[in-house]
């Protein structure tokens, strides 16, 4: 950019820009237009001028910015002796000199001044709240927090966006609320309202934009990290929102690449935001729904270089390996094995140090019952007896490994968790083994499964 012009990052709302661009102009940097992630100025005098940023409420994102009516309502603030800077969307900047005796309020009267800044109230206020409401949806099947969710990458991620996001969401709402309460307040008695604090604002935004940008990276980082592991799945997963950004991107795209006549709506722009981005996600998920589901009911081969328990007879009908890897448990991974008498799912996690490893054991116990408990609830809410009474059947508590049954394996922690099979939950320094299996009753199967078990967490354990 020529010296004649600068640009300016991190850009709060304008209407908290109105004394900022007023030390702009002193400083003899004129706004010129306002990019989307940038404002530009111009390089004049330095002059001593009064900025207002207003809200023209006819004007969409799919209307054409210099339409009649925008253009109608600039010619009749100039003719009360403001200016035309430039525009964003719907934000109109204007501008006159300090002193001059001319120049009038644009809003004269308290139904239009409360109706110019509650325009703008409305569409952030909608962002926010939708935008906590789908956070609110995704915490509440997150919650609650379990040490055991660092074990994929997208509970990393999902955890790191509710903690980054929803505090910003609330202090942001908060803010929002008092603004309007107060303006309204203002405009009722006739005052002049205040103006918003420009530092505070870019604040806001300044954490906000951190925290976009570090889950982008780290949403990126995650997807190399799957595919590097063979994870399809989760790449898929990861990867799904997004057809839905790329057809609104192409919606505004075609929108502001094409000039419309100057009181038209770009009906393609619109078509495709609001239905074709719908259609491409659903037909995207539709086609990639078999990777995002794994890959159940397939055989595949056990790598030599990962142990894992077989069955005690060789008559396996089934054979199935999923390598599992996260940021924090980089190496874990499940093995499945099945025949006509008997199935075994060995799912196997090397912790960095064994103060890792037992916080994830607690947390699977922790897990355990609190799934128990929440199934119960949900049955007994439901008024279905037969239900319940199932639910009561099928769900043993947790139940602790005693001295003599935690040596029987070899292991230094062991519990059963009974959620509707017999999982045995073990834990050797570092490493968590869990056997998953019908037949813990059968004597013979227990002494086998001793054995490998403590076979495996040596064979891990080097």
């Amino acid at each position: 950019m020529s010296k004649e012009y600068k640009r300016e990052y991190i850009v709060p709302s304008l209407k908290s820009m109105e004394s900022h661009f007023e030390a702009m102009a002193k400083k003899g940097w004129m706004i010129d237009s306002v990019k989307y992630f940038s404002l530009v100025y111009r390089k004049t005098e330095p002059k001593d001028l009064i900025f207002y940023v207003d809200e023209f409420p006819r004007i969409t994102v799919f209307d054409y910015p210099n339409s009649n009516d925008a253009k109608e309502y600039r010619l009749t603030c100039e003719m009360s002796g403001w200016k035309f800077a430039t525009n964003a969307k719907s934000t109109q900047v204007f501008f006159t000199e300090a002193n001059n005796p001319n120049t009038i309020p644009i809003h004269t009267d308290v139904e239009s001044t409360i109706s110019a800044f509650t325009h703008g109230f409305k569409r952030e206020l909608f962002s926010i709240l939708f935008l906590l409401a789908v956070l609110a949806y995704s915490g509440y099947f997150a919650y609650p927090f379990h040490y055991s969710a660092l074990l994929s990458n997208s509970g990393i991620l999902q955890w790191g966006f509710l903690v980054l996001c929803i505090p910003l969401g609330i202090i942001r709402l908060i803010q929002l609320l008092w603004h309007q309460f107060r303006n309204v307040g203002y405009a009722k008695k006739s005052q002049q309202i205040p103006r918003e604090n420009y530092i505070a604002s870019k604040l806001y935004v300044f954490c906000l934009m951190f925290a976009s940008i570090a889950t982008i990276i780290f949403t990126i980082a995650v997807v190399l990290i799957e595919i590097k592991n063979g994870i399809p799945a989760m790449v898929f997963s990861i990867l799904l929102p997004f057809p839905i950004v790329f057809a609104i991107s192409v919606g505004f795209a075609i929108r502001v690449q094409t000039v419309p006549k100057s009181n038209s709506r770009n009906k393609v722009g619109f078509f495709i935001l609001l239905i074709a981005a719908p259609l491409i996600s659903m037909l995207f998920a539709i086609l990639m729904m078999p990777h995002i589901g794994g890959s159940a009911g397939t055989t595949n081969p056990l790598p030599e270089d990962r142990p894992a328990i077989h069955l005690s007879n060789d008559t396996i009908e089934r054979s199935h390996y999923k390598n599992n890897a996260s940021v924090f448990f980089p190496f874990q991974y499940e093995y499945y094995e099945s025949s006509k008498s008997e199935s075994i799912e060995t799912k196997v996690i090397v912790a960095k140090t064994s103060g890792q490893a037992k916080l994830l054991f607690d947390s699977f116990i922790k897990q355990n019952s609190f799934e128990n408990e929440k199934s119960l609830k949900r049955a007994k809410r439901s008024n279905n007896e037969a239900l319940y009474a199932y639910e009561l059947e099928h769900m043993r508590p947790t139940t602790e490994m005693t001295p003599e049954q935690v040596a029987a394996w070899g292991a230094q922690e062991g519990a059963y968790l009974s959620y509707y099979s017999d999982t045995v939950l073990l834990r050797y320094d570092t490493v968590i083994l869990q056997i998953q299996t019908g037949y813990l009753t059968r004597s013979d199967l227990m002494e086998y499964l001793q054995k490998e078990a403590a076979a495996l967490a040596i064979k891990l354990s080097k």
